[in-house]
Parts: structure tokens; C-alpha cells; sequence
């Protein structure tokens, strides 16, 4: 009777060490997929400057053209 009583926290110290290992791996993937999802929102950040920089760019083009299709019209 003494033995079985002493094998109950036994195996309830061994139940919890897997879940506290269970918690631990939970906890570094999620860590390792938060890491993964900052890399991929700098990377958008980059990506969105960039096309920024671009339909800018086009704006200017665009204003330029309009502006010399302007003065051509206003010289006719």
C-alpha cells in the first residue's frame, strides 16, 4: 500500500516534467515562427517603401509629360 502511494506523486512529477518539456518545444517554435513573421513584415516594409518610391517616381514622369503636352498644345 505505502509503495503505490509513493509511486501517485511519482508519476505525477513525471506527467508534469513532459508537459513542462511539451510547453518549453511549444514555446520556442512559436518563437522561431514570431521571428519568422517579424523577418517577412520588414521585408514588406522594404518592399512597400520601394513601390513607393516608384509610383513617385511615375508621378513625376507623368506631371512631366502632362506638363510638356501643355506647352504644346499652348503653342498651337
Amino acid at each position: 500500500m505505502k509503495k503505490s502511494i509513493m509511486l501517485l506523486p511519482l508519476a505525477g512529477l513525471l506527467l508534469s516534467g513532459c508537459g513542462v518539456s511539451q510547453t518549453m518545444r511549444a514555446m520556442e517554435c512559436n518563437q522561431r515562427a514570431v521571428e519568422m513573421s517579424t523577418r517577412a513584415i520588414c521585408e514588406n516594409i522594404r518592399a512597400i517603401e520601394e513601390a513607393n518610391r516608384n509610383i513617385d517616381e511615375n508621378r513625376k514622369q507623368i506631371q512631366a509629360i502632362n506638363e510638356t503636352l501643355s506647352a504644346t498644345n499652348g503653342s498651337m
